[in-house]
């Protein structure tokens, strides 16, 4: 039997098909396993169908990281049908069926953390599961700990927002840059809240077999990640339009600058891929051998290898960022969040480096690239005396942590 010391019950997080998600686990054992002897987790994601489970179970490189998964019935099914009329005369008992499998898990395990980055937010709407997902480990007397978060913010549902203050005033809230704290304070939140680092930043990189790829990463490379999510701001929605913005930003990139170009996706869901911008880009430069497309498989920590073999890079995926800011390299964000926000802030202590998407416009997303390069040996070297602090801040989540479960 596990030792419920050891072992952690880590909720909220999307598939490892989502990079991001991978590190911020990968991540958050690297941290943990420098307080706790042997930690074990247990880990429950949503998953869309049993094939994207068992394709994550069997990915899974850390034997102490399990994985399993919530029940959540097929919409318009009948047990979806008796889901909401159960919510409808219980909260309690609604949560109680819906996070059933959970229950035995919280028995054997020390504490719960909340992961996903950006759950409580509305980037994808109310983040009601993830309440009563917070309200039902309360119930069960476990601690839970929103775990290297943004938060927030709600300041367009004013009524919502002041509802949500309440909800995570009886949680402990771990935040991973300058902006969340700052909005947890405007909501009064102030004695459970805590400034950590995001966990990925522990998140080693790892080689993969670059021989069965058949690339070579010396020499000069500007890593890209253009993600299809983006056009929404970018380019009011329309697909098109932003490929061909990304097409034009690449083409500039070969013109003025001796280098090749890597094309490197960091979400490769059914619903949600940055092959399908890749791939676009990648076929209009088909010819031309200084355009490389990274169209295999990897992990978030190979993932975060090939980056840290770049110059500089430019990412729209915050944790393609963050893979870039651990490993020194000069990067350019292109966000639409509060956490891109958050994050640049505190990694430069400025967002002279960070384009709103928003408002984005060619000739600026060129001129910032241009300015990386041309400083990109003082950036890195500040990078490299700004990532030990940062290192040390997500271990401090862990020191925290222990200290919060001990007393």
């Amino acid at each position: 039997m596990p030792d419920p010391n050891t072992r952690f019950v880590l909720v909220g997080n999307g598939p490892y098909e989502n990079r991001g998600c991978e590190a911020i686990v990968k991540g958050t054992y690297a941290i943990l396993s420098h307080f706790y002897k042997d930690p074990q987790f247990l880990v429950y994601s949503n998953f869309i169908s049993n094939a994207q489970y068992r394709k994550q179970v069997v990915r899974e490189n850390n034997g102490k990281i399990k994985h399993a998964k919530y029940l959540v019935p097929r919409r318009f099914s009948f047990p979806w049908a008796a889901e909401r009329i159960l919510e409808r005369v219980s909260e309690s008992l609604y949560e109680d069926v819906i996070f059933r499998t959970i229950s035995n898990d919280l028995a054997l395990s020390q504490a719960v953390l909340a992961i996903g980055g950006d759950n409580f937010s509305l980037d994808y709407g109310r983040p009601d599961f993830f309440l009563r997902l917070n309200d039902f480990v309360l119930r069960k007397r476990k601690p839970i700990i929103i775990w290297g978060a943004s938060i927030g913010p709600f300041t367009q549902d004013p009524v919502y927002e002041r509802f949500i203050a309440e909800q995570l005033r009886r949680t402990i809230i771990f935040a991973r840059e300058s902006k969340t704290i700052d909005y947890c304070h405007s909501l009064g939140l102030k004695e459970n809240v805590y400034k950590v680092t995001d966990p990925a930043f522990m998140m080693e990189p790892r080689m993969p077999d670059l021989s069965r790829m058949n690339i070579d990463l010396t020499g000069h490379f500007v890593g890209f990640n253009f993600s299809p999510l983006v056009a929404k701001y970018a380019a009011k929605g329309n697909f098109a339009i932003w490929v061909k913005y990304c097409i034009e930003i690449v083409q500039f990139v070969l013109s003025k600058i001796p280098c090749n170009v890597l094309l490197i996706p960091h979400v490769t869901s059914d619903h949600d891929n940055d092959l399908t911008c890749l791939r676009a880009i990648k076929g209009f430069f088909q010819k031309d051998p200084r355009v490389i497309l990274i169209d295999e498989d990897l992990a978030a920590d190979e993932v975060k290898y090939v980056i840290s073999k770049c110059k500089l890079f430019v990412g729209t995926r915050t944790h393609s960022t963050i893979a870039a800011f651990s490993t020194c390299v000069p990067t350019l964000s292109l966000g639409y969040s509060l956490k891109s926000v958050g994050i640049n802030s505190d990694v430069f202590n400025s967002l002279n480096y960070y384009i709103n998407l928003a408002e984005f416009q060619l000739k600026n997303v060129n001129d910032k690239i241009l300015e990386l390069w041309n400083q990109q040996s003082s950036i890195s070297e500040y990078l490299r005396e700004r990532v030990d602090n940062f290192k040390k801040e997500s271990l401090k989540s862990g020191k925290l942590l222990q200290e919060l479960l001990s007393n």
